[in-house]
């Protein structure tokens, strides 16, 4: 079970950033080849380039975390990816 900051994180990204506002770096989160993988992604969170391939395997995570990763999942900012890899145990 992920901790509320990263349940916090989830909430935020489905609303995005707002209009209008310098927009944080996006980044998207996805399954690729069973680990995560962290691509840089542009303001309508599709995935541009690959920034890490992490040694989290998304099979070993929580039903619920592995099911958004498979999905693709967006987070804006450096802090809120940060906080996000830490806690799935990158």
């Amino acid at each position: 079970m992920l901790s509320s900051a990263a349940s916090d994180v989830y909430k935020r990204q489905a609303q995005g950033p707002a209009s209008g506002v310098a927009l944080p770096q996006g980044f998207y989160l996805c399954d690729e080849g069973g680990r995560l993988a962290v691509y840089t992604c542009d303001a309508d969170g599709q995935p541009l380039q690959r920034v890490e391939l992490t040694e989290v395997y998304v099979n070993l995570l929580p039903e619920g975390d592995a099911l958004r990763i498979k999905q693709g999942l967006v987070v804006w900012g450096e802090q809120a990816l940060a906080s996000l890899l830490e806690d799935l145990g990158n």
